[in-house]
């Protein structure tokens, strides 16, 4: 519950630092990485988002449209298992992702 918060607030921090849309110069992002992650389900008794993917999606939008990232940088989860959060982020044993 508390993972699912804090992601949700990370979100919403980025999406208020990104300011007002306005397209960006392409070559400002064009080496730019992004990973986003849009779990809608989880195990157990945890609630179902069911926004989460198309919330996912509108930021993929955001990023390639808006701020010019190209679809190649953008790592996009979908119900992502822990495994596939380490292979991104890596973990407490290693960094790499």
């Amino acid at each position: 519950m508390v993972f699912r918060f804090l992601i949700a607030l990370v979100g919403l921090a980025l999406v208020a630092a990104m300011g007002p849309a306005r397209a960006a110069d392409p070559q400002t992002h064009r080496h730019s990485v992004a990973v986003i992650i849009g779990n809608k389900s989880y195990q157990g008794r945890i609630p179902e988002v069911s926004y989460a993917h198309r919330d996912a999606d509108a930021m993929k939008g955001y990023l390639t449209q808006v701020l010019g990232y190209r679809e190649g940088n953008i790592i996009d989860l979908r119900d992502a298992t822990k495994s596939q959060m380490e292979s991104a982020f890596g973990n407490r044993t290693s960094h790499r992702g």
